[in-house]
């Protein structure tokens, strides 16, 4: 009997074989340029794609195969998978979901070549609570990416950096919205109110409340139980470190001002003291150029001692530009127990 000849089996089409290579390549670089483009995560899938880190073991296994062995797999993979005529299909479909998930996603971009200090980060939506989780190491001298959800029609977001202002972009769907640390975060204006010495040792006593209005509008307030005559920063939090310059600026006006009134009792210390440990007031209402600020400290009774009105001003692209309110006494103090003035 006459034994069965062999079957070869079916080889796909050349041409249908070269669309699917060429619909999976062009899928596979349009995934790959939006990883690497947006996001820091191409080193993991990189070397997941070369067979390295957790997949090492496979890579092992699969040099254990002979040539033979090898070959025959190939064969299998490409009459099953490259010889389907459903494979450009669904990959095609699989680069369009793709897309269409990635069309609700931007990145923030943290650029710290210009920076010197290791900070905590956190990208989190406007007006969503803040918690400690949320807060990542940024490394001084690098650049980090964050991938955030913005849905098509761009979302907020609250990009806090430790001892700097946070920055408020609006991040778009496919965006690249970029910060430069630290000069980017001191770009808006940024105020902070300042007592004068005789001012501040009465506040300290706790005897005066701290109003902060913006264009008419009361933005923030500190009850006299919780004021006793610190800074306050007005649309930044207390963590927000008082620049240098501004703090050799404050000693040498203090020394002077010691120098030449010998008869002030507070020592210069304490007066230091309570200018660098700041308090914060409208922390998400950040000020805007041309907004009329107005700080009002006053007594029990509602009646103001001193009051300091200034118009923001654009920030002159420096770093550490931080304007001043600079409150003292309008009225001497004992001059007010007898009435109005």
């Amino acid at each position: 009997m006459a034994s069965p000849i062999p079957v070869s089996p079916a080889v796909a089409p050349a041409r249908l074989v070269f669309i699917n290579l060429a619909v999976l390549a062009g899928v596979g670089i349009i995934v790959s340029g939006w990883i690497l483009y947006y996001t820091d995560w191409f080193p993991i899938v990189g070397g997941l794609l070369g067979l390295g880190g957790a997949f090492a073991w496979a890579a092992f296994l699969s040099g254990l195969l002979t040539g033979e062995r090898k070959k025959e797999l190939q064969d299998g993979f490409e009459r099953c998978f490259l010889g389907s005529g459903l494979t450009w299909k669904i990959s095609i479909l699989v680069g369009m979901v793709f897309a269409l998930c990635c069309s609700l996603y931007g990145s923030v971009v943290l650029d710290t070549s210009g920076d010197d200090h290791g900070r905590l980060i956190s990208v989190i939506p406007a007006n969503a609570p803040r918690a400690a989780g949320d807060q990542e190491y940024l490394v001084p001298h690098g650049e980090q990416k964050r991938v955030v959800l913005t849905g098509w029609l761009g979302r907020p977001y609250v990009v806090k950096v430790s001892g700097l202002p946070a920055a408020f972009p609006k991040v778009h769907p496919f965006g690249h919205t970029r910060l430069r640390l630290p000069a980017d975060l001191w770009i808006r204006p940024v105020l902070l109110v300042r007592l004068a010495p005789t001012l501040g040792a009465d506040a300290a006593q706790g005897l005066f409340s701290l109003t902060v209005k913006s264009d008419g509008k009361e933005i923030g307030r500190i009850a006299s139980d919780r004021y006793r005559g610190e800074s306050v920063w007005v649309g930044c939090d207390v963590d927000v470190a008082i620049p240098d310059r501004l703090l050799n600026q404050w000693r040498i006006e203090l020394a002077r001002m010691f120098r030449e009134t010998p008869a002030v009792s507070r020592r210069e210390e304490e007066v230091l003291g309570r200018w660098m440990a700041p308090l914060a007031v409208a922390e998400e209402t950040p000020s805007r150029v041309g907004d009329k600020i107005e700080v009002t400290l006053a007594a029990a009774d509602g009646h103001p001692v001193a009051v300091s009105k200034l118009r923001v001003r654009s920030s002159r692209g420096e770093t550490n530009d931080v304007q001043e309110v600079y409150l003292k006494y309008a009225i001497p103090l004992e001059a007010q127990g007898g009435g109005d003035s």
